[in-house]
């Protein structure tokens, strides 16, 4: 007998026997009615959309020790396994350290120390951000983490030697090539906002102005993956918005604008399309090829897209639930909780998109498992 006709008998079989026990239930109580269950095979369940979702499960959940380290300072991933943590010594200053989240050991990295401190790691764990008070001012470096800090024998790139005019925080592309931000520029007589997109690999920063800028409060900045599109935040009056537009010849053009969550809370998916979250709440994707929108999610506090941009995880604050989606096209598919009982954290993937971060908010039924400390930052890895 073929496995293919043995699939075919199990699965009659079954559905026969689902049949017969719910004609049974039928007899004793008239509430009850009848139901036929139609099992898919495993060809079947292997092409179902449906499927996707099964990958969206929590596995284990490590707590990391708060031991040494300030609240809020890990800045991410080194790598699949390690993080890369900062802590403040009795003398005041700044120091790294590597951390393997699965047996909570730490190694200090021989990265130069700070009063000022890193600020962002790239998200291919390979450069760190770093500001530096020297006697001229405040100065903006990278570090190569990836090699424990040393240079190479050369000094660390200067980002940008006038960094105290910087505006907002500091965002990476999805790749770690593109570190971006705002910054105060004089132009006539004024100061006038910038946006800076430094390219980590050539080691050269270009500079762009706000053609359509008229007064805004220009915050945190998102740049994609190529370098050529970049979306700024902005207030205004009260207002908090969104402006999303092209670099080219050392401007930024505006695509389009939208009101958007007074956080910043936005990032580049796939083929210059924005996922960003508004002031309501909702998750929602802009694709400049189309000049349209697209409502994701609802009820979100925080999200974060993986590396390749391919999964998306978010914070829906009516559920408190950490929920987990395939981001395909402009949709999201399989979209499934695996943590319950948080309410706005912090989201890091690792590298391989299949471990987070989880740094901040308020756990009060966690699944399935339960950290000693639930508001302590931990990480989940997915099944």
């Amino acid at each position: 007998m073929t496995d293919s006709r043995r699939r075919g008998l199990r699965r009659a079989a079954a559905s026969l026997l689902l049949l017969m026990a719910a004609a049974l239930a039928t007899g004793c109580s008239d509430s009850f009615s009848s139901k036929t269950i139609v099992i898919p095979g495993e060809e079947e369940r292997a092409a179902s959309p449906g499927k996707l979702g099964d990958a969206f499960e929590a596995g284990a959940i490590y707590k990391l020790s708060a031991k040494g380290v300030e609240y809020g300072d890990w800045l991410g991933w080194l790598d699949d396994d390690s993080l890369l943590a900062a802590f403040r010594g009795r003398d005041g200053m700044i120091r790294l350290s590597s951390a393997d989240y699965r047996y909570d050991t730490r190694r200090t990295l021989s990265a130069p120390e700070s009063k000022i401190g890193p600020e962002s790691l790239s998200p291919d764990g390979r450069r760190v951000a770093w500001e530096a008070w020297e006697d001229d001012g405040v100065k903006l470096l990278l570090r190569d983490v990836a090699t424990d800090g040393t240079e190479g024998g050369r000094a660390a790139p200067i980002v940008d030697e006038k960094a105290g005019d910087r505006l907002g925080g500091l965002s990476w592309s999805g790749d770690g090539r593109y570190l971006a931000y705002a910054k105060k520029k004089p132009a006539a007589g004024r100061e006038k906002p910038v946006i800076v997109v430094y390219d980590a690999d050539r080691e050269v920063a270009n500079e762009y102005e706000i053609a359509d800028w008229s007064g805004e409060e220009i915050g945190d900045v998102r740049v994609s993956d190529d370098g050529t599109a970049a979306a700024a935040f902005f207030s205004s009056d009260g207002y908090a918005g969104v402006k999303i537009g092209e670099l080219a010849g050392g401007a930024f053009r505006e695509w389009d604008e939208f009101a958007s969550d007074g956080d910043g809370l936005g990032e580049f998916a796939s083929g210059r399309r924005f996922v960003f979250a508004t002031g309501k709440g909702s998750l929602v994707l802009y694709d400049p090829a189309h000049a349209s929108t697209v409502a994701l999610a609802e009820r979100v506090a925080g999200f974060r897209l993986s590396p390749d941009r391919e999964l998306i995880a978010y914070s829906d604050y009516g559920e408190e639930a950490l929920i987990v989606a395939k981001l395909q096209g402009n949709n999201l598919l399989g979209a499934r909780p695996i943590y319950r009982g948080l309410l706005s954290p912090g989201l890091l993937w690792s590298p391989d998109g299949r471990k987070l971060l989880v740094n901040g908010g308020k756990a009060t039924v966690p699944m399935p498992s339960s950290p000693a400390e639930s508001d302590s930052p931990f990480v989940i890895e997915l099944k």
